[in-house]
Protein backbone atom coordinates (compact mmCIF):
# COMPACT_ATOMS: atom_id res chain seq x y z
CA UNK A 1 0.00 0.00 0.00
CA UNK A 2 1.33 3.77 -1.19
CA UNK A 3 0.46 6.86 -2.44
CA UNK A 4 2.04 11.03 -3.93
CA UNK A 5 2.17 14.92 -2.72
CA UNK A 6 1.84 18.71 -3.16
CA UNK A 7 0.29 22.54 -1.80
CA UNK A 8 -2.55 22.89 0.54
CA UNK A 9 -5.65 24.48 -1.30
CA UNK A 10 -8.99 23.24 -1.39
CA UNK A 11 -10.33 21.32 -4.03
CA UNK A 12 -8.00 19.47 -7.16
CA UNK A 13 -8.78 17.29 -10.10
CA UNK A 14 -6.45 14.14 -9.82
CA UNK A 15 -6.51 11.26 -12.84
CA UNK A 16 -4.12 9.98 -14.58
CA UNK A 17 -5.69 7.55 -17.39
CA UNK A 18 -3.85 4.80 -19.34
CA UNK A 19 -0.62 4.58 -16.60
CA UNK A 20 1.45 5.88 -20.75
CA UNK A 21 -1.00 3.15 -22.46
CA UNK A 22 -2.07 4.97 -25.48
CA UNK A 23 -4.23 1.82 -26.26
CA UNK A 24 -6.12 1.98 -22.88
CA UNK A 25 -9.77 3.08 -23.34
CA UNK A 26 -10.88 6.49 -21.15
CA UNK A 27 -11.57 5.43 -17.38
CA UNK A 28 -15.12 5.14 -16.59
CA UNK A 29 -14.98 7.29 -14.24
CA UNK A 30 -13.94 10.71 -12.85
CA UNK A 31 -11.96 11.48 -9.87
CA UNK A 32 -11.56 14.44 -7.74
CA UNK A 33 -9.87 15.37 -4.36
CA UNK A 34 -10.63 18.25 -1.75
CA UNK A 35 -9.60 18.74 1.41
CA UNK A 36 -11.10 18.24 4.85
CA UNK A 37 -11.71 20.46 6.60
CA UNK A 38 -9.94 20.99 9.93
CA UNK A 39 -12.63 21.76 12.43
CA UNK A 40 -13.73 18.60 13.14
CA UNK A 41 -10.22 17.01 12.54
CA UNK A 42 -7.47 18.11 14.22
CA UNK A 43 -7.23 21.73 14.72
CA UNK A 44 -6.03 24.69 12.62
CA UNK A 45 -2.14 26.00 12.70
CA UNK A 46 -2.29 29.45 12.45
CA UNK A 47 1.01 31.80 11.80
CA UNK A 48 2.06 33.37 14.43
CA UNK A 49 1.11 36.86 14.23
CA UNK A 50 -2.39 35.69 12.52
CA UNK A 51 -2.58 33.51 15.44
CA UNK A 52 -2.17 36.29 18.53
CA UNK A 53 -5.07 38.05 16.57
CA UNK A 54 -7.39 35.35 16.50
CA UNK A 55 -6.76 35.16 20.48
CA UNK A 56 -7.23 38.11 21.29
CA UNK A 57 -10.50 38.08 19.69
CA UNK A 58 -13.51 36.30 21.10
CA UNK A 59 -14.25 32.88 19.74
CA UNK A 60 -15.84 33.20 16.40
CA UNK A 61 -19.56 32.03 15.67
CA UNK A 62 -18.30 30.83 11.96
CA UNK A 63 -15.37 28.60 12.38
CA UNK A 64 -14.18 29.42 8.79
CA UNK A 65 -13.13 32.61 9.96
CA UNK A 66 -10.02 30.58 11.22
CA UNK A 67 -9.83 27.43 9.52
CA UNK A 68 -9.25 30.84 6.10
CA UNK A 69 -7.03 32.57 8.02
CA UNK A 70 -4.23 33.75 5.78
CA UNK A 71 -1.70 30.90 6.04
CA UNK A 72 -3.36 28.63 7.80
CA UNK A 73 -2.33 24.83 7.80
CA UNK A 74 -3.51 21.68 9.31
CA UNK A 75 -1.24 19.96 12.12
CA UNK A 76 -0.47 16.45 13.18
CA UNK A 77 -3.05 15.02 10.85
CA UNK A 78 -4.36 15.92 7.53
CA UNK A 79 -7.28 14.43 5.37
CA UNK A 80 -8.10 14.48 2.02
CA UNK A 81 -11.55 12.94 0.59
CA UNK A 82 -11.51 11.02 -2.71
CA UNK A 83 -14.41 11.23 -4.45
CA UNK A 84 -15.09 8.94 -7.64
CA UNK A 85 -18.05 9.37 -9.92
CA UNK A 86 -18.98 6.54 -11.95
CA UNK A 87 -20.22 7.58 -15.52
CA UNK A 88 -22.26 4.50 -16.04
CA UNK A 89 -23.88 2.77 -12.63
CA UNK A 90 -22.42 -0.59 -12.22
CA UNK A 91 -19.00 -0.49 -13.02
CA UNK A 92 -16.01 -3.00 -10.93
CA UNK A 93 -13.11 -0.90 -10.23
CA UNK A 94 -9.76 -2.77 -8.63
CA UNK A 95 -7.68 -0.93 -6.90
CA UNK A 96 -4.19 -2.00 -6.73
CA UNK A 97 -2.65 0.07 -4.31
CA UNK A 98 -1.71 3.14 -2.64
CA UNK A 99 1.73 4.94 -2.68
CA UNK A 100 2.30 8.22 -0.50
CA UNK A 101 5.02 10.75 -1.14
CA UNK A 102 6.17 13.54 1.06
CA UNK A 103 8.35 16.18 0.76
CA UNK A 104 9.70 17.61 3.64
CA UNK A 105 10.37 21.31 4.36
CA UNK A 106 13.18 22.52 6.67
CA UNK A 107 11.72 25.61 8.29
CA UNK A 108 8.16 25.73 10.50
CA UNK A 109 6.60 29.38 10.79
CA UNK A 110 6.35 30.02 14.13
CA UNK A 111 2.26 29.63 14.70
CA UNK A 112 -0.12 28.56 17.30
CA UNK A 113 -3.35 25.91 16.74
CA UNK A 114 -6.97 26.22 17.51
CA UNK A 115 -9.15 23.72 17.59
CA UNK A 116 -12.94 22.86 18.70
CA UNK A 117 -13.86 19.48 19.63
CA UNK A 118 -17.11 18.40 17.08
CA UNK A 119 -19.77 15.61 16.50
CA UNK A 120 -19.51 16.06 12.88
CA UNK A 121 -19.36 12.46 11.15
CA UNK A 122 -18.09 11.92 8.03
CA UNK A 123 -19.17 8.54 5.93
CA UNK A 124 -16.37 6.49 3.46
CA UNK A 125 -13.68 4.13 3.46
CA UNK A 126 -10.30 5.78 5.33
CA UNK A 127 -6.52 4.89 5.40
CA UNK A 128 -4.00 6.23 6.90
CA UNK A 129 -0.08 7.05 6.44
CA UNK A 130 2.48 7.70 8.39
CA UNK A 131 4.22 10.24 6.72
CA UNK A 132 7.05 10.58 9.39
CA UNK A 133 8.69 7.35 8.54
CA UNK A 134 8.05 5.16 5.70
CA UNK A 135 4.89 6.10 4.57
CA UNK A 136 3.80 3.09 5.54
CA UNK A 137 -0.26 2.79 5.49
CA UNK A 138 -1.25 2.32 9.31
CA UNK A 139 -4.76 1.51 9.33
CA UNK A 140 -8.13 1.22 7.17
CA UNK A 141 -11.28 0.08 6.37
CA UNK A 142 -13.37 -0.84 3.24
CA UNK A 143 -16.84 -0.05 3.76
CA UNK A 144 -17.56 2.89 1.79
CA UNK A 145 -20.61 3.62 4.05
CA UNK A 146 -19.15 3.26 6.97
CA UNK A 147 -19.60 6.01 9.76
CA UNK A 148 -15.98 7.81 10.44
CA UNK A 149 -16.30 9.38 14.07
CA UNK A 150 -15.13 12.62 15.43
CA UNK A 151 -10.82 12.79 14.23
CA UNK A 152 -11.92 10.26 11.29
CA UNK A 153 -12.14 7.39 13.99
CA UNK A 154 -12.99 4.41 12.36
CA UNK A 155 -16.19 1.60 14.06
CA UNK A 156 -14.30 -1.01 15.60
CA UNK A 157 -16.09 -3.36 13.23
CA UNK A 158 -14.33 -1.54 10.41
CA UNK A 159 -13.31 -4.42 7.88
CA UNK A 160 -9.52 -3.64 6.93
CA UNK A 161 -8.62 -3.13 2.71
CA UNK A 162 -6.52 -5.77 1.49
CA UNK A 163 -5.15 -4.77 -2.13
CA UNK A 164 -6.33 -5.69 -4.62
CA UNK A 165 -9.72 -4.03 -3.75
CA UNK A 166 -12.34 -4.45 -5.66
CA UNK A 167 -15.61 -1.64 -5.61
CA UNK A 168 -18.77 -1.64 -6.94
CA UNK A 169 -19.27 2.14 -8.47
CA UNK A 170 -23.18 2.06 -8.27
CA UNK A 171 -22.86 5.85 -6.84
CA UNK A 172 -20.44 8.37 -6.38
CA UNK A 173 -18.01 6.72 -4.00
CA UNK A 174 -15.82 8.73 -1.23
CA UNK A 175 -12.41 7.64 0.40
CA UNK A 176 -10.64 9.32 2.94
CA UNK A 177 -6.52 9.66 2.83
CA UNK A 178 -5.40 11.11 6.16
CA UNK A 179 -1.55 11.92 6.92
CA UNK A 180 0.13 11.59 10.02
CA UNK A 181 2.97 13.51 10.35
CA UNK A 182 4.26 14.30 14.39
CA UNK A 183 7.39 15.41 13.43
CA UNK A 184 7.77 17.34 10.15
CA UNK A 185 6.63 20.76 8.32
CA UNK A 186 6.00 18.80 5.01
CA UNK A 187 3.63 18.69 2.19
CA UNK A 188 2.11 15.28 0.90
CA UNK A 189 -0.07 13.16 -1.63
CA UNK A 190 -1.14 10.06 -2.62
CA UNK A 191 -1.35 8.08 -5.83
CA UNK A 192 -3.57 4.69 -5.93
CA UNK A 193 -3.72 2.86 -8.99
CA UNK A 194 -6.61 1.28 -10.32
CA UNK A 195 -7.92 -1.48 -13.19
CA UNK A 196 -11.12 -1.81 -14.75
CA UNK A 197 -12.15 -4.29 -17.42
CA UNK A 198 -11.11 -1.48 -20.60
CA UNK A 199 -8.37 0.47 -19.05
CA UNK A 200 -6.22 1.31 -16.00
CA UNK A 201 -4.36 4.29 -14.81
CA UNK A 202 -3.33 5.84 -11.88
CA UNK A 203 -5.48 8.38 -9.21
CA UNK A 204 -3.85 11.33 -7.94
CA UNK A 205 -4.89 12.36 -4.51
CA UNK A 206 -2.78 15.90 -4.94
CA UNK A 207 -4.63 18.80 -4.65
CA UNK A 208 -4.92 19.47 -8.06
CA UNK A 209 -0.86 18.97 -8.37
CA UNK A 210 -0.22 21.22 -5.71
CA UNK A 211 -0.45 19.06 -2.54
CA UNK A 212 -1.33 19.39 0.96
CA UNK A 213 0.83 20.95 3.45
CA UNK A 214 0.94 20.15 7.08
CA UNK A 215 3.25 20.90 9.98
CA UNK A 216 3.65 19.73 13.41
CA UNK A 217 2.96 21.03 16.75
CA UNK A 218 6.20 20.48 18.95
CA UNK A 219 6.10 23.27 21.31
CA UNK A 220 2.99 24.94 20.41
CA UNK A 221 0.67 26.19 21.97
CA UNK A 222 -3.12 24.74 21.46
CA UNK A 223 -6.51 26.91 22.14
CA UNK A 224 -9.83 25.31 22.61
CA UNK A 225 -13.14 27.83 23.12
CA UNK A 226 -13.89 28.43 26.93
CA UNK A 227 -16.77 30.52 28.62
CA UNK A 228 -17.94 33.41 27.23
CA UNK A 229 -16.35 32.70 23.86
CA UNK A 230 -12.81 33.49 25.12
CA UNK A 231 -9.88 31.05 24.13
CA UNK A 232 -8.42 28.30 26.82
CA UNK A 233 -4.84 27.09 26.36
CA UNK A 234 -4.64 23.39 26.47
CA UNK A 235 -1.99 20.63 26.01
CA UNK A 236 -2.73 19.30 22.42
CA UNK A 237 -5.93 16.67 22.36
CA UNK A 238 -4.62 13.39 22.14
CA UNK A 239 -5.31 11.13 18.74
CA UNK A 240 -6.79 8.14 18.52
CA UNK A 241 -6.16 7.20 14.93
CA UNK A 242 -7.62 5.17 12.50
CA UNK A 243 -8.83 1.69 13.72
Amino acid sequence: MVAFLGMVVLGGLGLIAGCGDEASAPPPFTASDTQVRAECLFGSYLPEQVGLQMAARPVPRDWGAIEDAPGTLQPDRAAAVLTIRPRQPGERLVLTGVRPHVERHPLRPSGTVFYRPCKRRLRGAAIEADVDGFGLVQASSSDPDGVIGTGLKLPRNARPIKFPWTIRLDRPTKIYFIAHSEHSFCTWSFRVSWHTDSSEGTIRVDNGGRGYTMTDTIGVDWNVPGPHRRWNQVLAPRWTGVR
